[in-house]
């Protein structure tokens, strides 16, 4: 086996590059395109009369990744295997498939969102002994950002206010204001429980912005989602029952409620995404019954 598979490794449509499958070795040898940046998308126009160009915005394009090297099988039949394999890799034309690095000595990992670029290039070098199976992968990942392969989660309950205030009323047969506050204390009872801030920061330990999905269950009229960050709101109009799950996802613009399409009854739409380091959310509306709960899910972006 060579020394240094698993060392690190490629991962995509479920082949591991860099590791040993079935018995044959995958080994990579060259890799574009994922250190580097995306290609931008120039768009200037000549001048008709003048020196230079009209330009517009110059946003970057696709980032595109190729993976190169060989596989090292026993014998023709081993050979033949790793050729069908290897051809239908990221076959599906309707998805995008994960295409993840992990480095054990510098500790990445990493994750693109990617989709077959070009023809996938494979050829059984038969005049080698053993038999060597070369191949060349092209994929490109129209979000150019590298996302990390574990989840950051937090959640938070409804934002509510102070209850009570001073007690008109005295204890159980009396009447009047209520002088003196729980046992042991003295004076007026201003509020008998603390409100809630219905707040949580998000982290994103990545350099690059990345969308958030939020999931809102329980049984609440009209929730709001407000980046006290930025002020930007995510605003539902409509109230949902104790069963009812809403999600909320600020990198597609889905909105589902139950898994059909509720889009249309977003009353504000601010799908706004976390810039590197922390932003502090908040959660609104108004409680039916129960504990209404807000939930987030993102992935630090590179």
């Amino acid at each position: 086996m060579t020394a240094w598979l698993d060392v690190e490794t490629w991962q995509v449509d479920g082949l591991l590059f860099g590791s040993t499958v079935d018995g044959a070795e995958y080994v990579v040898r060259e890799v574009t395109g994922w250190s580097s940046s995306a290609a931008p998308r120039t768009a200037r126009i000549p001048r008709p009369a003048a020196h230079g160009s009209y330009r517009s915005p110059n946003w970057k394009g696709d980032r595109v990744i190729t993976l190169a090297g060989y596989v090292a099988v026993d014998d023709k039949v081993m050979a033949l295997a790793v050729e069908r394999r290897l051809e239908r890799l990221c076959g599906d034309p309707e998805i995008l498939y994960p295409l993840r690095h992990i480095d054990s000595t510098s500790g990445e990992d990493l994750t693109l969102w990617v989709e077959l670029d070009a023809a996938i290039l494979v050829n059984t070098r038969y005049d080698l002994s053993p038999l060597q199976v070369d191949f060349s992968l092209q994929v490109a990942a129209s979000d150019q950002r590298k996302y990390t392969s574990t989840a950051s989660t937090a959640s938070t309950g409804l934002a509510t206010p102070a209850e009570g205030g001073v007690a008109w009323d005295g204890t159980a047969g009396g009447t009047g204001t209520e002088w003196n506050g729980p046992a042991g204390t003295t004076g007026l009872e201003y509020q008998t429980t603390g409100g809630t801030l219905g707040t949580v920061d998000l982290v994103n330990a990545g350099t690059e912005s990345t969308p958030v999905k939020f999931t809102i269950t329980g049984n609440v009229t009209n929730p709001l989602v407000r980046n006290l960050t930025t002020g930007e709101v995510i605003a539902y109009g409509g109230t949902l029952t104790a069963t009812d799950v809403l999600v909320i996802d600020t990198g597609t613009g889905a909105v589902t409620l139950n898994g059909a399409n509720r889009r249309p009854q977003l009353t504000r739409a601010d799908f706004f995404q976390i810039p590197q380091g922390t932003t502090r959310i908040q959660f609104e509306g108004t409680a039916v019954s129960g504990t209404p709960q807000l939930f987030a899910e993102w992935y630090s972006a590179y």
